[in-house]
C-alpha cells in the first residue's frame, strides 16, 4: 500500500510540476506521512484537508524569508495533497 501512494504522488508531481526545484523524497514522505494511522488502527487526522493545510500554513510561516527552504519543505504537504487524491477521500463519507 505504500508503494502505491509513493510511486505514483512521485509520478503525478512529476508530471504536473516538471520541475528539477522539487524534491521527490520530500513529496514521498508527505504522500506517506497519512499512512501512519496504521499504526493506530484507526483513520487519524492526517487523512483530512485541513491536515495538510496546516502543514502547509506551518512551513510556510516556519521558512519565512528562507526561500530555499520553503521551496524544499513545500513538497511534504504536495505529497499529503497527493495522498489525499489518490485515496479518493472524497468518496467516502
Amino acid at each position: 500500500m505504500l508503494l502505491w501512494f509513493a510511486g505514483l504522488a512521485w509520478l503525478l508531481v512529476w508530471r504536473v510540476f516538471r520541475s528539477p526545484a522539487v524534491d521527490y523524497r520530500l513529496v514521498v514522505l508527505g504522500a506517506c506521512l497519512p499512512s501512519l494511522d496504521l499504526l493506530i488502527g484507526r483513520p487519524s487526522p492526517l487523512h483530512t484537508v485541513t491536515a495538510a493545510v496546516v502543514v502547509l500554513a506551518s512551513v510556510m510561516v516556519v521558512a519565512r524569508g528562507r526561500r530555499l527552504a520553503q521551496r524544499q519543505l513545500l513538497s511534504i504537504p504536495i505529497g499529503m495533497f497527493a495522498h489525499l487524491v489518490l485515496d479518493t477521500t472524497w468518496a467516502d463519507t
